[in-house]
């Protein structure tokens, strides 16, 4: 790969992929992580050449033990510098999961628990920036506006 002389020191960015999915009477699925205040959507960061899907779906498998497809965008949250570097956090459509597939839900082992949380009590469980990730992606899921992922132009999935 050649150095492009209009970026030399291109600057570290943290890119994630997040999951929002539902069971079937509307609740989004968070997870409590033991790392930090508050419950989040599964999902964490890439790693290097990880496609943010990829990363979506590991974290996912890791953290409940669900295996899904994820290829629709319904959000990108930019995060500017602040606990963390600054990143791209994309979220991902997870779907409606199906009672078998909650039933099998475990919790993985940096975490101190999951659960289904309505979207009316989002504000007992989640920070404010988690409160407002969610609800858009909820609307843009919702209202059919998801995105597909693009890598290198050609649609995942």
């Amino acid at each position: 790969m050649h150095p492009n002389p209009l970026m030399p020191n291109p600057p570290a960015r943290r890119v994630g992929g997040v999951v929002i999915a539902f069971n079937e009477a509307g609740d989004v699925l968070m997870v409590d992580p033991n790392y930090k205040d508050g419950w989040i959507l599964p999902g964490g960061s890439a790693e290097k050449d990880e496609a943010p899907n990829e990363a979506a779906a590991r974290h996912l498998l890791i953290e409940t033990g669900l295996v899904l497809d994820l290829w629709e965008l319904v959000a990108v949250d930019y995060a500017p510098v602040g606990e963390y570097p600054e990143g791209l956090n994309f979220v991902f459509n997870g779907g409606i999961l199906k009672a078998r597939q909650v039933d099998r839900i475990k919790t993985g082992e940096h975490l101190n628990g999951h659960r289904f949380v309505p979207m009316t009590e989002l504000h007992e469980y989640a920070q404010p920036y988690q409160r407002q990730r969610i609800g858009q992606a909820w609307e843009a899921r919702r209202d059919g506006k998801g995105l597909p992922l693009l890598i290198k132009g050609e649609p995942v999935g």
